[in-house]
């Protein structure tokens, strides 16, 4: 028996220059995992060089953004390699 892949937690939509990327997991409050951590870097590696893109805009399904203030529980590990890589941003 095989499992089936998991759904994608983030959706993408582009509208000219600007790039929404949603977070899509409205029935936990948006809140982070690790495969949205992963989904979420690839999309940043994928558009690094594209230059049409020039805005990213994080947006959240359903009511709640809750995602950007919670501690990631069980992601500690991804977060490391993301953040580090290289041409990651830091303010």
């Amino acid at each position: 028996m095989t499992s089936s892949p998991a759904a994608p937690q983030i959706r993408l939509k582009t509208r000219g220059p600007v790039l929404e990327l949603w977070l899509n997991r409205p029935e936990q409050r948006n809140a982070m995992t690790a495969q949205m951590v992963q989904e979420i870097a690839s999309c940043f590696e994928t558009i690094r060089d594209d230059r049409a893109v020039r805005v990213v805009v994080i947006r959240g399904a359903g009511a709640d953004l809750k995602a950007l203030a919670i501690a990631l529980e069980g992601t500690a590990e991804a977060l490391p390699t993301t953040a580090s890589s290289p041409g990651c941003w830091r303010p």
